[in-house]
Parts: C-alpha cells; sequence; structure tokens
C-alpha cells in the first residue's frame, strides 16, 4: 500500500503542532534543581537500606520498643496490631509472642535486671510478662484510661506508669499491689519517670504542669504551673536529666523548653528558639549541652552553663527521637522523614545517615556503645541500623 505524500507531510505537521501545544503546558520553574535534588532523596530513601536485617512480624505499625538492659542482643517491640514480640537482634528470632492487649500495644520496657517486661496499650491495661519463662503473663494492671508510658525503678522491681485520665501509678512487681496513686494533673500526663538516683518522680502533664514527688508518701516537693507566667509553655510533652540528676529540662507543644532544679525547684532557664512541639530531650554526659528535638524538623543545641542555642541541626521531617551516645559527644536522632543519622554535636556534622524505612519512623532504641540502633515504623517493619565507625575515642574541644 502506498500513500500520497500530501498527507504524510499534513499528518506530520500535526504531530509536531501537538508537541509544541504540550510543551507550552509545562511550566518552566527556578526551582527545578530543587525538585530534582527532592525526587533524588526521596528515591535515595526508598531505593537505600542501610540495615543489617530487620522484624516484620507486626501487621501494623510499629509504636514502641525497648532493649533488654542486660542482654543488648534482646528487644521487645509492640505495635498497632495488639501485641508485643520479644525477639533476637543478631538471629532476627522471634522468641515470644506477647498477646493479651485489645488495642494498640503503645509502651514497652524491660525492668531493670531484665527479669520481667511491661507492655502498656490504649486499652488501658498494664500487662507485666516474664521474658525468661517463655513469655509467660505474670499479672495484669488496670491503669485507668489510655497508657501513655511506663518506667521502671532504676533499682528495683517496681513500675511507674502515666495515663490518659491525669493519673500517676506505682506498682510494686510481680505482685501487683498498688503502692501508691499521685494525683494532681487535669489533664493527660504526657511524661514521668524516677530521678536517676530512684528517689524522687517527676511528672510532666497536658495542663501545662511538672510536678517533683514524693515516691514514699506521694506528697509534693515542689510543682511548676502555667500560673506562673515564666513556665508557661502549652501542654507538657516530655523530660529529661542531667547526669548529675539535680536538673530536669521539659519540653511543651509551643516549642519550649524549661530547665528546673530538683534541689530546689527554681526556674533556671528558658529555651525559645523551635516553633513547634518538644518530642524528645538529651542532655550529653561529656559536654555542656543539651539537645531538643521538634515536629519543625530542628535539633536544637543548648550550652547548659549559658543556656544560649548553640547549633541547630536539620531534618526533613519531624523529629521524634533523639539520645546521646554514652560517654561520646555523638548524637543519634530519628525523624518522619525516614531517616536516622548521627551526629558530632562539636561541629554539628552529620557523620551518617541511615535509610531502610518506606514510612514514617516512630520510635527508636539504642545499644549503650551507640553501634546498634534499633527502629520501628508505620511501615510495620522493626530494623537494625548498625553504626560502628565511631569506637574510637577522640578529642572532646569544645568552644
Amino acid at each position: 500500500m502506498s500513500y500520497n505524500n500530501d498527507i504524510i507531510d499534513e499528518f506530520l505537521q500535526e504531530i509536531q503542532e501537538e508537541i509544541e501545544y504540550q510543551d507550552e503546558d509545562i511550566p518552566v520553574s527556578d526551582n527545578y534543581s530543587e525538585i530534582s535534588t527532592e525526587i533524588e532523596m526521596d528515591d535515595e530513601k526508598n531505593l537505600t537500606n542501610d540495615s543489617a536485617g530487620g522484624f516484620y512480624d507486626h501487621k501494623e505499625s510499629v509504636y514502641c520498643l525497648h532493649m533488654n538492659p542486660v542482654d543488648e542482643d534482646i528487644i521487645v517491640s509492640g505495635g498497632g496490631d495488639d501485641v508485643a514480640y520479644i525477639w533476637r537482634i543478631s538471629t532476627r528470632e522471634r522468641l515470644c509472642k506477647l498477646s493479651g492487649h485489645t488495642d494498640s500495644v503503645t509502651v514497652s520496657s524491660f525492668s531493670y535486671d531484665g527479669e520481667y517486661v511491661a507492655t502498656g496499650g490504649m486499652d488501658g491495661l498494664i500487662l507485666i510478662w516474664r521474658y525468661k519463662n517463655n513469655g509467660e503473663l505474670v499479672t495484669t494492671l488496670e491503669g485507668g484510661d489510655e497508657i501513655l508510658w511506663v518506667q521502671w525503678h532504676p533499682r528495683g522491681n517496681v513500675l511507674l506508669s502515666g495515663s490518659n485520665d491525669a493519673n500517676v501509678w506505682m506498682w510494686k512487681i510481680p505482685s501487683g499491689d498498688v503502692m501508691q496513686l499521685f494525683k494532681f494533673h487535669k489533664k493527660a500526663v504526657n511524661a514521668g519517670s524516677f530521678t536517676p538516683d530512684g528517689k524522687k518522680i517527676v511528672t510532666a502533664s497536658e495542663d501545662g504542669s511538672l510536678i517533683v514527688w514524693d515516691p514514699k508518701n506521694a506528697t509534693i516537693i515542689h510543682k511548676m504551673t502555667p500560673s506562673d507566667s515564666r513556665f508557661d509553655c502549652g501542654g507538657l510533652t516530655c523530660l529529661a536529666y542531667n547526669k548529675e540528676g539535680t536538673v530536669v529540662a521539659v519540653g511543651g507543644v509551643a516549642g519550649k523548653v524549661k530547665i528546673i532544679s530538683l534541689i530546689n525547684g527554681a526556674l533556671l532557664g528558658s529555651l525559645n528558639e523551635q516553633k513547634e512541639s518538644i518530642e524528645s530531650i538529651s542532655y550529653c554526659d561529656v559536654l555542656p549541652i543539651v539537645a531538643c528535638a521538634s515536629v519543625d524538623g530542628t535539633v536544637a543545641l543548648y550550652d547548659t552553663f549559658t543556656y544560649k542555642l548553640r547549633n541547630v541541626l536539620i531534618h526533613d521531617g519531624a523529629v521524634i527521637s533523639l539520645s546521646f551516645v554514652s560517654n561520646t559527644p555523638y548524637l543519634t536522632t530519628a525523624s518522619t522523614d525516614r531517616t536516622i543519622r548521627r551526629w558530632d554535636v562539636r561541629t554539628g556534622k552529620c557523620l551518617k545517615q541511615c535509610f531502610g524505612h518506606h514510612d514514617s519512623i516512630l520510635c527508636i532504641c539504642s545499644s549503650l556503645d551507640g553501634k546498634t540502633i534499633i527502629s520501628g515504623s508505620d511501615d510495620k517493619s522493626v530494623l537494625n541500623m548498625k553504626l560502628t565507625f565511631m569506637t574510637k575515642k577522640r578529642n572532646l574541644g569544645y568552644n
């Protein structure tokens, strides 16, 4: 079959006009290089997996993780599938499935001696398990409304918990006997813990109040409330202690951090450089630095002598957790941008960036030496990141 040349020419002309029309519809962006960089970054996050393996038994988001303090090869994880698992990092072997909650498991923690595991959920229950007895359920504690956090005493089998109903409970384990009920807060108690020496309890609430308690008789030692305008930083979200246990830093939804003396209850400093909720705080134990993580994607580094801003570290999403590696100037951060990063706070330099998750990171925990980082995500996975490059002790020069 043959075609008339005029018909062919007309057809080609129509194609050319269509191409030119489509080209005119494509906007030319002055930010093309930035767009390309963002695409490349997303591709790198999606394609790169820096993990040394993972645990994939959860069927929903992974909300909590904790490492056994006696055997750091053992992890407990809890998730939106209403179960928790105890598993071994090195082999990725599942050791126990902890079933009994009727809603998401949002908190989990090993006792100081690694013998017991506490899991708390949105069902208002705290379940106590004996790890070495194949995850035997020891006792069930009813902690009121949704459980927001649990913490073990640093030297005994005593458990502390805070809930959405404004109450804080202290139990003796394994009996499950109630030792104290701490009542003052008017709204959810979002954070709380024993002080490092185990002699006091500090709780922080959505109502903006911070209370220092005597655990022996549930009496208030110190309190700070929004009625003191110097302390007002919105609902409180998290807290952390300095190495000596003499000072507590508390963060709030307004992006502010307040520094309080545990000795006399005095307000020592106000850190106001971030714009959105503070999600995590950590003190460096070798340098005078406190790090504060915010939903605004920043990590602010403050000098603990002057309480002045030293540096700001940047993620591409909300920073949900951070912690210093013990006896080093190295800081580990995790973000909803799906990355885990290791920083040197002396310089503000990012030493390592780890990829592997395909959705927001929700929780992390790490070994004492900082070489193993375990992360849980909205993608239902738990990944094991290895960071072994910073084992040598270095000069801690700080200006």
